[in-house]
């Protein structure tokens, strides 16, 4: 046995030793020893009660191993009291905000580093080996979120001889609205436990120049897959009375579920229920001698109190709930002080349906020439006409491809989609009956115009030999050696010329030749079944397997010519005696002889 054949078993058995102890260490890992932590020294805390969504970002950054790479986050951010708009994005796991320097392959503890950053997962990961880093920033201001993301990475350790099998996948999202921070893990499984899960790896938040940090693991199998982790900024937007409102909200006091924005106040009892600056609301602001807790519904406005006799005016005067209530005579919903022309007619108010009825239903004041069918379609502006200066347009009128409204609906060149493909007519379906056809389909085969060009099978060429079977003459398109105009093979059975017919007569004679056809020598046009057999050429000239004398044809034709003439010419001629006659007259000679 080689020695390098042993090595390599070596290597195996090692390698599968250690991806088995893996396994053992794996079933072990459990989720964080706790729901939450904090706060720190300066107020953060964290808690993984969050919904895991895991978003992929959309830009590489191409790094190569043990590097970094400084991108704009999109917004500014706040951290430790600090804003920033930039960050530091690490290979090794997490993200600083000290400038471009690369985070060490070798993780620390929180409590004693000297960083200012964010660590979903400080472990010495291999770039170079498969995956990437990726970043992005989402949604518009003031939601915006800046993802940070390291998909498909191994640990460095990962490699051979060792065998682990098995990437990470996390991310790290940065929140605009609340400066908040989320970590989100997709995969944490190299196959090998010593570094599974978080098991070599620091996760958490930290300030190393001023001294705080926030610590959920350091070398602790402590996270998995579908697993999220929070953490929020000092008062932080956590609904804490969970009355549906936080501080980040406007929550004024966020221990007291009756205390937010919004909340009715109760007067005389010292405390700010709605969160509007003002307890009790007991100031008579606008000196009409209600306060919000007598009754005044617009403390800012003096004409608005309770018993104060209602105005068209657009406020609710008498703060009753209704605002020019008792102005709104024919109880269209709307009032005088609103544009109503006509407060006695309940089909008048602005922006009613114009009638063809001599009143000015709209309150445009645009009578009579809404009324008059000026293109002479049938229809008036009041009867719906969308453009009374054509014959062509008028409500029910059918609708064309002419970027114009024909029938008043009011959505220009709405032709259906009748056959779902996503294109109507309008949109350069060419057959809206038929979903293979429309102007994003490819072309095939299939005697229709399937990319709506105006071709049908565009004269497709599958076997590129310049002759399209697709609406051409190819007739084998998926074969480059068969065309019009090809060499014919004969007798193969295979029309190579696309002439209809395999090459079976090659001299032209009208017999088929080849094996098992009746023209026995297919390059002679004198030699077919009908031919004439030449006796002196030496050829079976009419392919009865018989050439020359030996032909019955020929044998007839001495015997015509014999005349009963006996002749004992050695040639062989037809009039020579027969060697049978010859014998019997020598026997005959000899019997006689001896009488």
């Amino acid at each position: 046995m080689s020695g390098r054949f042993k090595q390599a078993r070596r290597y195996l058995f090692w390698g599968l030793a250690l991806v088995c102890v893996g396994l053992v260490i794996r079933s072990q890992v459990e989720r964080a020893d706790a729901l939450g932590g904090g706060p720190d020294a300066f107020g953060y805390n964290w808690h993984d009660n969050v919904t895991y969504d895991f978003e992929q970002a959309a830009s590489s950054l191409s790094m190569a191993n043990d590097s970094y790479d400084v991108v704009e986050i999109g917004f500014n951010f706040e951290f430790y009291g600090e804003t920033y708009n930039e960050v530091t994005v690490s290979s090794e796991g997490g993200l600083h905000f000290e400038g471009e320097i690369e985070l060490p392959i070798s993780n620390e503890t929180l409590p004693y580093t000297e960083w200012i950053g964010i660590f979903p997962f400080w472990d010495d990961l291999n770039v170079e080996g498969e995956g990437d880093v990726y970043y992005d920033t989402i949604g518009s201001s003031p939601s915006r979120i800046f993802i940070a993301e390291w998909r498909g990475l191994p640990h460095y350790e990962n490699n051979p001889p060792y065998y682990y099998i098995g990437n990470a996948t996390f991310e790290v999202k940065l929140f605009e609205e609340d400066d908040s921070i989320e970590f989100h893990y997709s995969d944490v499984d190299f196959g090998m436990g010593t570094y599974n899960s978080g098991a070599s790896a620091t996760i958490g938040i930290a300030d190393g120049d001023q001294g705080f940090y926030l610590e959920v693991s350091y070398n602790a199998a402590s996270v998995s897959a579908g697993y999220a982790v929070r953490f929020e900024s000092p008062g932080g937007c956590v609904d804490n009375d969970t009355d549906g409102w936080t501080q980040c909200d406007g929550d004024c006091d966020d221990t007291d579920s009756t205390i937010h924005p919004g909340a009715a106040e109760t007067c005389d009892d010292g405390i700010d229920s709605n969160c509007d600056g003002a307890e009790d609301e007991t100031a008579d602001n606008d000196g009409d001698g209600y306060s919000n807790c007598d009754g005044a519904c617009d403390d800012s406005e003096p004409l608005a109190y309770p018993g104060n006799v209602e105005a068209c005016d657009f406020l609710d005067n008498d703060c009753d709930g209704w605002v020019d209530n008792g102005y709104d005579i024919d109880g269209d919903g709307w009032t005088t002080c609103e544009g109503d022309c006509d407060d006695a007619d309940g089909g008048t108010w602005p922006s009613a349906p114009e009638l063809c009825d001599g009143v000015d239903s709209d309150c445009m004041d645009d009578l009579p020439s809404t009324e008059v069918d000026n293109d002479g379609d049938g229809y008036a502006e009041c009867d719906g006409d969308c453009h009374d200066g054509s014959a062509a347009t008028y409500p029910g009128a059918e609708e064309i491809c002419d970027t114009q409204d024909n029938d008043c609906d009011p959505i220009t060149d709405e032709l259906g989609d009748v056959d779902l493909d996503g294109y109507s007519i309008c949109q350069g379906d060419c057959n809206d009956g038929d979903a293979g056809m429309n102007p994003a389909q490819a072309e095939v085969c299939d005697k229709k115009d399937n990319d709506c060009n105006g071709m049908v099978d565009d004269n497709i060429d599958f076997d590129h030999d310049g002759y399209p079977g697709c609406g051409g003459a190819d007739c084998e398109d998926y074969n480059a050696a068969i065309h019009p105009g090809a060499q014919e093979v004969p007798y193969d059975n295979i029309d190579q010329d696309c002439d209809g017919a395999d090459l079976t007569d090659l001299d032209g004679d009208g017999f088929s030749g080849g094996p098992g056809q009746p023209d026995c020598m297919d390059d002679n046009a004198a030699v077919h079944p009908d031919a004439e057999e030449n006796c002196e050429d030496g050829l079976d000239n009419n392919c009865d397997g018989a050439v020359d004398d030996e032909d019955e044809t020929c044998l007839v034709s001495a015997d015509d010519d014999d005349d009963d003439d006996c002749s004992c010419d050695a040639t062989g001629d037809d009039r020579a005696p027969s060697v049978a006659l010859l014998a019997v007259l020598a026997v005959l000679a000899i019997v006689r002889r001896r009488r």
